[in-house]
């Protein structure tokens, strides 16, 4: 339950479908699609948390990409968005399809937590497990073992 919520704007952005949704005490915008890598960074950058509210997830370019601006993510430990996103650390994860824990994640990641130390850690975990070379080096270290 988000009643307690206050001075929050929920920007809805990556899709085309917009339903009425109402909260109480929560402005809602629905922005549609972005597809320049520009606009996504200001808009991620904006935020002081992405919600990923799928039910189904692997490796979430989104999260990736809100990781990578310093954003902390909010989302159901599902699939593999654990190896991304450290259970208040750099975010929240939420017990599986219960959107009252998810609704306590946003709360915790708001309200609750060291905010700029949730950023900072963000963005180091993408830069420390996700980057380019990182992700080069794992790759050429697995293909040495296997031959």
């Amino acid at each position: 339950k988000m009643d307690n919520i206050t001075g929050v704007e929920l920007l809805i952005f990556g899709s085309s479908n917009i339903n009425k949704v109402l909260l109480n005490k929560i402005k809602i915008k629905f922005l549609g699609h972005f597809s320049d890598d520009l606009s996504l960074n200001l808009l991620y950058n904006a935020a002081d948390v992405f919600i990923l509210p799928s039910m189904k997830e692997n490796l979430s370019y989104v999260v990736m990409e809100s990781l990578s601006c310093g954003t902390p993510v909010v989302a159901f430990e599902i699939g593999g968005l654990s190896d991304m996103i450290e259970h208040k650390v750099n975010g929240y994860l939420a017990k599986p399809f219960d959107t009252y824990s998810l609704a306590k994640g946003i709360q915790w990641v708001l309200y609750e937590s060291n905010h700029d130390e949730l950023c900072k850690n963000a963005r180091e975990k993408v830069l420390k497990e996700f980057d380019n070379s990182v992700l080069t080096d794992k790759h050429i270290d697995l293909y040495r073992k296997s031959i």
